[in-house]
């Protein structure tokens, strides 16, 4: 008799890197979001006795709320890491042959380096005070709760 218990395997990863260009924002179906962008991986690798640096672009989608938040502070340059599953994309080619490609879809992308600004100066403070507002906005940060400091007065920390 056949098993027809749905199973999912582990299907993880973790890596870092820097964006290659401006992240794309594409809007689908019923408004939902998809924002993509390629991250470049570098690595090194031995060739003969001497050493190489290489690199691996991985194109990345967010999914969702999260890509239209992300959307205005992925660009050219920001280091990230995301954290994810990767998918494997398959479609007909115009010569009738499938073709395929691996996709990694982020669950998680921090941002560990803001990109440089037009004028070469890195604007961090003004692009992480844009991005916790957008995040407010979108109510991902609970409302402010005042802090009741009770008849024993201010905590003394």
């Amino acid at each position: 008799m056949a098993d027809n218990r749905l199973t999912k395997n582990t299907n993880q990863f973790v890596f870092s890197g820097n964006l290659t260009k401006d992240s794309e924002l594409k809007t689908v179906g019923n408004g939902f979001n998809i924002l993509s962008f390629t991250v470049a991986n570098n690595y090194i690798q031995k060739s003969g006795e001497s050493y190489e640096q290489k690199v691996n672009y991985l194109d990345c989608k967010v999914l969702g709320k999260p890509a239209e938040r992300l959307a205005n502070i992925l660009k050219k340059g920001a280091s990230v890491i995301c954290t994810g599953e990767a998918r494997q994309e398959r479609w007909q080619g115009q010569d009738g042959k499938t073709v395929s490609r691996v996709v990694f879809q982020c669950e998680d992308v921090e941002i560990t380096r803001w990109p440089q600004t037009q004028n070469g100066g890195n604007n961090i403070a003004q692009q992480q005070k844009n991005f916790a507002q957008n995040q407010a906005a979108q109510g991902d940060f609970p409302e402010d709760i005042p802090f009741d400091q009770g008849s024993n007065g201010p905590i003394p920390f």
